[in-house]
């Protein structure tokens, strides 16, 4: 009979390996590897910085901000975000052939994809970090917290990809419907413009998105070391963790019965 930890230990070592299998084979026929995910948020940017330049899309500006900074720093946010939501399916993807003819603990994909997610996230933030510097802005003691929002934003993106993964393992139209979803909400959402008056039906829109509260907190913390979207960030939290847990436990129930019918 397998004790708790022994069941445990035997989940995060599953885990760690399918981690570091799918590492390995997303970058083994790759000429520029790891390269792949800092170039795109970096030529998104800089296609808003010309934009910005040209007059096409306003700035008001922070304080000693510069419009380059705060594009990167929300589309680097903003591609966190996407990553907790889509790397799921791509893993689930690749494992379909295996979880119908093989028996193991299927939540160790979750697990894997968790530690994907954090793994990106890091390589972003590195990204992110060497901008700081380039632009000469300082990163302080309070700047520290911006990690409060990101961990919300990871959260919220795996809880939507929880609920959406049994959908998904049955009409594989859900991740061309996610993928139209995302290139649309990127536009709702206040990444490369700042959040729009909210008596305007398009403010309403961005300001109820939840994605909006810690977005736009991760930036403030990140740039100006403070911010004022906290109770934004508290009720996305409490909404995130329902989606995480609930979402966890559908996906354990709904898994075994979807397998039988594909």
């Amino acid at each position: 009979m397998q004790t708790p930890s022994t069941s445990f230990s035997k989940f995060t070592d599953l885990s760690w390996r399918i981690f570091v299998r799918n590492i390995r084979a997303a970058h083994r026929k790759s000429i520029l590897g790891m390269v792949w995910v800092v170039i795109p948020p970096l030529v998104n940017a800089a296609v808003w910085v010309l934009l910005n330049a040209n007059g096409v899309i306003q700035f008001d500006g922070m304080e000693g901000i510069s419009y380059a900074i705060f594009a990167l720093s929300g589309i680097l946010f903003w591609q966190m975000f996407l990553d907790a939501l889509q790397i799921p399916f791509n893993t689930m993807m690749t494992f379909e052939p295996i979880i119908k003819s093989l028996y193991f603990k299927r939540s160790s994909i979750l697990g894997a994809t968790s530690l994907e997610i954090v793994f990106n996230a890091a390589i972003r933030f590195l990204i992110l970090i060497l901008g700081l510097i380039f632009y000469e802005i300082s990163f302080g003691i309070g700047s520290l917290l911006f990690a409060i929002p990101v961990l919300v934003l990871l959260l919220l993106g795996f809880g939507i990809s929880l609920w959406l993964l049994p959908l998904f393992l049955l009409y594989k139209d859900v991740n061309r419907l996610l993928g139209f979803a995302t290139q649309f909400a990127f536009f709702l959402t206040p990444i490369v413009y700042q959040l729009p008056d909210s008596t305007t039906w398009f403010g309403k829109i961005a300001y109820w998105n939840p994605v909006t509260p810690p977005l736009l907190a991760a930036r403030d913390l990140v740039l100006l070391g403070q911010t004022e979207h906290w109770i934004g960030v508290g009720i996305v939290f409490i909404v995130t963790i329902i989606l995480v847990i609930s979402g966890w436990r559908l996906f354990r129930v709904t898994c075994e019965r979807i397998i039988e019918r594909i």
